[in-house]
């Protein structure tokens, strides 16, 4: 055998070699980018769903924010409905006179009283029955 025949071969045989490296590298980096691509898109939905949640939360609290802010709403209004309630029943019982008697040793007597007395005594307990008949 020759030099040139043994050059020629050692050539072709380096020039296949060569190719299957490059063959072996182009389909390590198609590999990786596939895998690349493939971890990229599971991270995309990760952080979507991990969004999607937070977003969903900060929803229900906003909900429940407004809802309560109503209730707090409507409960104050029913309180001065029933605010208004008794400041009419005062003004209207002023207009009597309640008188209670006092009995000591010697007599029996009548005192005037306060309406207001009355009404601070009777408020707790009619208070949630005024709140039944005005709202059901």
């Amino acid at each position: 055998m020759s030099l040139e025949s043994i050059l020629e071969r050692i050539n072709t045989e380096g020039l296949v070699q060569k190719e299957k490296i490059i063959q072996a590298a182009q389909k390590e980096v198609t590999d990786l980018i596939y895998k690349a691509r493939l971890e990229a898109e599971q991270l995309d939905q990760e952080i979507v769903a991990r969004e999607k949640s937070v977003a969903q939360k900060q929803k229900q609290g906003l909900i429940v924010n407004a809802r309560l802010k109503a209730k707090n709403t409507a409960l104050s209004s029913k309180q001065a409905l029933i605010d208004y309630v008794f400041e009419r029943t005062k003004e209207h019982i002023s207009l009597t006179k309640f008188k209670k008697q006092v009995i000591s040793h010697e007599k029996v007597s009548e005192v005037s009283e306060k309406p207001e007395h009355y009404l601070q005594e009777i408020r707790h307990e009619y208070e949630s029955e005024i709140a039944k008949i005005l709202f059901g």
